[in-house]
Parts: C-alpha cells; sequence; structure tokens
C-alpha cells in the first residue's frame, strides 16, 4: 500500500469506472487529482498493487475540519474482499482510530452534479464493499435511494402547464423548471441537471404547501421530462432519502427503476 503515483492514475480511473451505477459518467482525472475543499485537510489517495505492480484497488482519506471526523470519500478494488479489507486497514493507519470515521461520504461531486463520486456505497452493486466495511466494525449511518427514468419519444410530447412556465439556466449546467399560476405566484419548482447530455439528474423537487394535494408534483415530472427529452437526455436520475416514502411513491408511480441504495457507513472511536 503506498501513496498514488502519476503512473497510478489511469489503473484508479479504470477501478472507479467499472463500479458506476446507471447514469454516473465516467471519472476524470480532474476529478481525481481535485485539490482539497475548504473543510477538509491531509487529503491523500492511497493504493493497493498486484505482483505485477498494476493498481488493484484505490482509496481517497482526509479530514474534515469541522467535527475533526475522518472521511473515507471513496474506495474501489473490483469487489475484492482481500484488497478492500488491506485498503480499510491502510485508512485506519492514515486517519487514526481514535476519531470518528466515515466511510462513502464523498465531498467530491458538485452539488446537483452527475458524478463517479457520489455519496454511499451501492448495496447491491457493491455488497463485497458493504461487507468489508461491517467486518471492520462500520455500520450504516444513512441512506438513499438511487433511481432511474428512461425516456421516451412520448415524453417529448407532454404539454406545458401553464403560460407562466419558467425554464431559467441555474450555475452547474442547470436549469430550473418553475410552475406558476396565473397571477405569477409560484406553485412548485425543481432543478435539473445535464450531466453528460444523455443522463440528466433531477434536484430539489418542491411543491407549494397548498398545492401538494393537487397534482402539482406530477405535472412538474411530466415537465421535466419533457425539458430534458427535447433537449437529447436519454434517462433522468434521482436520489431521494429512503425514509421519504412520498418522493419514493411519486417516482415509482412515474415509471422510475429503484437501481440501488447508497448507504454511508460510520464507525464510533
Amino acid at each position: 500500500m503506498r501513496l498514488i503515483q502519476k503512473t497510478d492514475q489511469q489503473g484508479v480511473l479504470r477501478l472507479v469506472a467499472s463500479d458506476r451505477l446507471p447514469g454516473q459518467p465516467a471519472p476524470t482525472l480532474k476529478q481525481l487529482v481535485a485539490s482539497e475543499h475548504d473543510d477538509c485537510a491531509g487529503s491523500a489517495i492511497l493504493v493497493a498493487t498486484d505482483v505485477a505492480g498494476s493498481v488493484s484497488g484505490a482509496i481517497r482519506c482526509t479530514l474534515r475540519r469541522k467535527d475533526n471526523s475522518g472521511m473515507i470519500e471513496w474506495l474501489h478494488a473490483k469487489e475484492d474482499y482481500d484488497v478492500i479489507a488491506g485498503l480499510i486497514y491502510a485508512a485506519y493507519s492514515h486517519l487514526g482510530t481514535r476519531r470518528m470515521l466515515y466511510a462513502g461520504m464523498s465531498l467530491a461531486g458538485l452539488p446537483g452534479m452527475l458524478s463517479p463520486f457520489v455519496s454511499g456505497i451501492a448495496e447491491r452493486r457493491r455488497s463485497t464493499t458493504a461487507r468489508a466495511l461491517r467486518a471492520a466494525k462500520f455500520t450504516p449511518a444513512a441512506s438513499t435511494l438511487y433511481f432511474l427514468r428512461k425516456l421516451g419519444i412520448r415524453e417529448s410530447a407532454y404539454a406545458q402547464y401553464g403560460p407562466l412556465d419558467r425554464i431559467t439556466p441555474v450555475s452547474g449546467s442547470g436549469l430550473e423548471i418553475s410552475l406558476s399560476e396565473d397571477d405569477g405566484s409560484l406553485l412548485a419548482k425543481a432543478t435539473l441537471y445535464t450531466g453528460d447530455n444523455r443522463y440528466w439528474r433531477l434536484c430539489h423537487l418542491t411543491v407549494r404547501p397548498d398545492s401538494r394535494e393537487c397534482a402539482i408534483a406530477s405535472r412538474l415530472l411530466k415537465y421535466c421530462f419533457k425539458v430534458a427529452c427535447v433537449r437529447g437526455a436519454r434517462s433522468i436520475v434521482m436520489t431521494v432519502n429512503e425514509d421519504d416514502r412520498k418522493s419514493v411513491e411519486l417516482l415509482s408511480d412515474h415509471g422510475f427503476d429503484h437501481i440501488d441504495t447508497l448507504t454511508v457507513h460510520q464507525r464510533r472511536p
């Protein structure tokens, strides 16, 4: 186990890419070598290598300044249990065990953007990683559900809801979709991020409290489908808290498939 070297970078990128969920873009070198975030210190990427010197696993560790907790932002090893266990042990050596540790709490993705470094370990796709974390005395801390909805020609035919609807660009390659009443008062809004232009991400879908029983969320969702579809998107991804049953029901009723559950793990001192 050692610190990453320049010659390891492409091997690490391939490891990360092999664990992608549908809708996650391929990682880039810029993302991999991104500098520390304002709230972090002591970031390091450690790699494991096989007998031929090829990268067989990689892990990014950092300290979070606000509470001095240790963060395993991500780890990838093609679901090889022994390599994963070795990476976790290396993280202990780098971060120490006399502090709160979190695994899978990524700080590398931009808010709202599709990223190969999403928070949480995919419980289905990466069951071996989850098992290795449990063996290392990590326990689940929080989970989000990862949904995907494929788009087709019929989505582009959805009608606009009202004459005062707006599509407004927002930072980070996003579009804010808003529905308003005839008097201009806001009914509901959502944000779409364009991702790699095939997969878009839906975020922050909110409906005015007095309109939540009026099918406004359904109409806004269909309008988002249309906006994404006519701009070339093939699918929409959305993550919701596992306890948000209304959002889960809304997505399920509108053709979203539950792809995986993303779980952040924690280990107490």
